[in-house]
């Protein structure tokens, strides 16, 4: 007898396409058993009716097997009502009959007795051809013990934060359960605590993983995400897929593109623009690269360079395979995916990718070829798994989609996002088997209005029965996948339904079928009695997720293991690292308090601004009512404040008592001066006074009012920078940085305090320092000159800072040579 098997889908596609011709066929099988019947699509139906041909109407040569409560493929059109006329066939015509397996092998009593108890009412009717009514199982595993809990969210909006609460409890209980030891599991006969590698997060839908990531990172447990057949979109094959292509065309600058962005070289879209613009735009990126690279022999582009040139001269000499293991060898780039969250499916993926170039070249291809074979997967987004590491080696709780785990079984399964709301049906055309069609269409009696018609209203109604029915099995499949304990995780519901028809969630399945409310959550359980049981299941339910003992912490890091035919440890010995002696970071505080500690002012001896450069004060101007607005002079004036008529307002910023310290209120300036609530700010310090906060307001709008600020084009606050100046690295935040309407760039950095026209001088000495280093790190920003100004906030003066590069870089490095006990040079 001959065996032989067909369960690819480009094989199904070429099967169908000979149906004709199948006769030829049909004397080489004396019996056809057909397995997993429940996800058969009509394709496969076909395929399975033409092999049998005569055979259909002998008895004891069709043998089915299927479950149909785990058929769950209707996205690929699998249709289980062939199922069901299958066995209709078979008891009816054949003379053949229905053997139930109804044994349960896997799980312990308890999980067998939650499902029996909640499917048993889901999927209680069998009237429409998609249903199936349920069918309890029986536990063979009688002497272990295992337990089934619900852990319900409270409500919380808006839906992102109750999606990260939903993930942040599983990611509590799961460490829970692991670190005390709380969840027993058989293996082998033996009995141990359940460990992280036993446990996994089985998802509906892909959607919420992000979140289940976030909080498994948080919490510091290893994970796993077991992907789908999005092999071709990963973006390590992306990443290598442009290396091969800039080795096989050097004019390919897209690839390159891509390429010197990866982990294999890491350069920043910054260096990558500085590479573009190195050459001419009609020479190729590798021109570029390699003229960038001469220049610059220490940067990162020396390196791509000289990676590229060894790669590109064995390009034609090494077969594909083993170019990609030398790519992959000298790059070093398993160190930057080991440190990953998902290193571990990156590096499989990889370690996939030159296997299945590894084929093509035994069948001939050449190097240019394996580049368009990969360029056709690519576009054509072929559906081809991913990588699947050792779930039985790993210690990592597995995450993936209920669809992957069909098939598997886990000691600890988590089941959460139960109170995720079905996908909505946006069909605007249906077509079923009968010439069933239905479609929108304008409706003239309604302003051409598109509405469903008759029939597809009819067709979306039988489709969302459909769905229902199949997220029934779905949720089955996913249960029926713990061995021994069972976790469910939703948000708790506002109200139990009336029944499973008038249920829209998950949660709202379990709420109907355990009949959840206070009584029970005040219990922290419920006592069911399964069908043909005679002892009562206990239900843990938990309503206070966020308060499992659970600590915030950060993942160990994991041990990948690299292939010897990757990087065969004989041949690549590791050298010692060098370090670089860390660089110290300076702020222009630490430069002006060394020199004011030797004696000195903490300033530079500067030749002061001219008349020009520095705006008229608030008094000045007030005392001057026939001139003109002077340059860049502020144009308003604050009005007395109340009660004295001789004070400044700005006295009573200044002089408040509530206002507490100089630094305080530099502080408070600042905040206001970004444009937050004056009110708000003085909160924040403690200070409730709507005069005071009436006062600062003007002080912002006094400034935002003045010719120097008004027009600007470009305005930016607190800006950060890291520059080097004078050979010596600084950090800070400039206050602001604005473009004024004829196009120049100053920044302005706010000074409280009085200033006139006697300390003025020595005010500017102070500062001189400080401008000096933001308006070079400004420069460096911008690209563009800057000019710098001390804006003087309680007279609303404005005083430009003078520039003088060579005062700045003697005293830097007389103030470095002081802190570092080494002589100036």
């Amino acid at each position: 007898m001959t065996s032989q098997t067909l369960s690819s889908a480009p094989a199904v596609s070429s099967a169908t396409a000979t149906i004709s011709s199948i006769a030829h066929f049909r004397s080489r099988f004396e019996f056809v058993l057909v397995d997993e019947f429940q996800d058969t699509d009509p394709a496969q139906a076909a395929i399975i009716a033409a092999i049998l041909g005569g055979l259909a109407a002998e008895r004891g040569k069709l043998f089915v097997v299927g479950d149909p409560k785990q058929s769950i493929y209707l996205f690929r059109d699998a249709d289980v009502t062939q199922f069901k006329r299958t066995r209709d066939v078979i008891e009816e015509r054949l003379g053949g009959e229905e053997v139930r397996l109804d044994v349960n092998f896997r799980s312990t009593p308890e999980v067998v007795g939650f499902v029996n108890y909640i499917f048993a009412a889901l999927m209680a009717g069998s009237a429409r051809p998609w249903e199936f009514a349920y069918e309890p199982l029986r536990a063979s595993r009688t002497e272990d013990a295992g337990s089934v809990e619900v852990l319900l969210c409270p409500k919380t909006e808006p839906r992102d934060a109750g999606r990260r609460a939903s993930a942040e409890a599983v990611a509590r209980k799961v460490q829970r359960m692991v670190e005390a030891g709380e969840k027993p599991i058989v293996r082998a006969g033996d009995r141990r605590p359940a460990g992280y590698g036993d446990i996994a997060i089985l998802l509906e839908r892909r959607t919420n993983l992000i979140y289940y990531e976030w909080a498994l990172r948080r919490y510091g447990i290893p994970y796993h995400v077991y992907a789908g057949l999005g092999f071709y979109r990963r973006q390590e094959v992306y990443d290598l897929y442009n290396i091969l292509r800039i080795l096989e065309n050097e004019r390919d600058d897209v690839a390159l593109y891509g390429a010197l962005r990866s982990p294999y070289f890491g350069i920043s879209d910054a260096r990558l623009f500085a590479v573009a613009d190195s050459g001419p735009r009609s020479a190729a990126l590798l021109e570029r690269l390699r003229r960038f690279a001469a220049g610059a022999p220490e940067s990162d582009v020396a390196t791509a360079a000289a990676l590229l040139a060894s790669w590109r001269g064995v390009a034609r000499r090494l077969r594909p395979a083993e170019l990609l293991n030398r790519i992959v060898t000298e790059s070093s780039v398993y160190a930057v995916y080991g440190g990953m969250p998902e290193g571990e499916q990156i590096i499989a993926n990889v370690e996939k990718l030159i296997g299945i170039v590894r084929d093509l070249q035994e069948g001939g291809s050449s190097l240019g070829e394996v580049v368009g074979e990969l360029e056709l997967c690519i576009d054509g987004e072929e559906r081809e798994g991913e990588a699947q590491p050792d779930l039985a080696s790993s210690d990592a709780v597995a995450v993936m989609t209920v669809h992957a785990s069909k098939g598997l079984e886990f000691p600890v399964v988590v089941v959460p996002d139960l109170s995720e709301l079905p996908l909505p049906d946006t069909s605007t055309i249906i077509v079923e088997e009968g010439l069933r069609l239905g479609v929108r269409i304008a409706n003239p009696e309604n302003d051409h209005e598109r509405e469903n018609t008759p029939i597809l209203a009819v067709l979306k109604d039988e489709a969302r029965e459909k769905d229902e029915a199949e997220r029934k099995r779905l949720f089955y499949v996913a249960l029926t996948r713990a061995r021994d304990h069972l976790v469910l995780c939703g948000v708790l519901p506002d109200a139990v339904p009336v029944s499973v028809a008038a249920c829209r969630t998950r949660t709202d399945w379990l709420a109907c079928c355990l009949g959840l409310c206070e009584d029970v959550y005040a219990a922290g359980g419920v006592e069911v009695l399964p069908p043909g049981e005679d002892r009562p299941l206990r239900i843990g339910v938990c309503t206070a997720p966020d308060a499992i003992p659970a600590e915030v912490r950060t993942a160990a890091p994991v041990l990948l293991t690299v292939p010897e035919d990757i990087c065969p440890a004989s041949e690549r010995p590791l050298p010692p690292a060098a370090l670089p002696a860390e660089e110290h970071v300076y702020s222009v505080s630490e430069i002006e308090g060394f020199l004011r500690g030797q004696g000195g002012s903490g300033s530079l001896h500067l030749i002061l601004p001219c008349d020009d450069c520095v705006t008229r004060s608030r008094e000045e101007r007030e005392g001057d009512d026939t001139a003109r607005q002077p340059n860049f002079a502020s144009s308003r004036v604050l009005p007395r404040a109340a009660g004295d008529p001789h004070q400044d307002p700005h006295d009573k910023v200044k002089c408040s008592s509530r206002d507490g310290d100089a630094r305080t209120r530099g502080l408070i300036i600042h905040e206001v001066f970004r444009g937050r609530d004056p009110v708000a700010v003085l909160r924040r310090y403690g200070i409730d006074d709507a005069g005071l906060a009436r006062e600062y307001a003007r002080l912002y709008e006094e400034f935002r009012g003045s010719p120097m600020v008004q027009g600007a084009g470009s305005d930016y606050c607190e800006v950060p920078f890291r520059a080097r100046v004078g050979g010596v690295v600084f950090t800070g935040f400039i206050d602001r940085l604005l473009q004024r309407p004829d196009g120049t760039w100053i920044l302005i950095d706010y000074k409280t305090g009085r200033v006139d026209e006697g300390n003025l001088p020595a005010k500017i000495q102070e500062h001189a320092l400080q401008m000096a280093v933001y308006r070079r790190a400004a420069e460096g920003i911008l690209g563009e000159p800057v000019r710098a100004y001390l804006y003087f906030t309680d007279t609303g003066r404005f005083v430009e800072a003078p520039a003088d590069d060579d005062g700045v870089v003697d005293a830097l490095r007389e103030a470095v040579s002081g802190i570092e006990g080494r002589p100036a040079g």
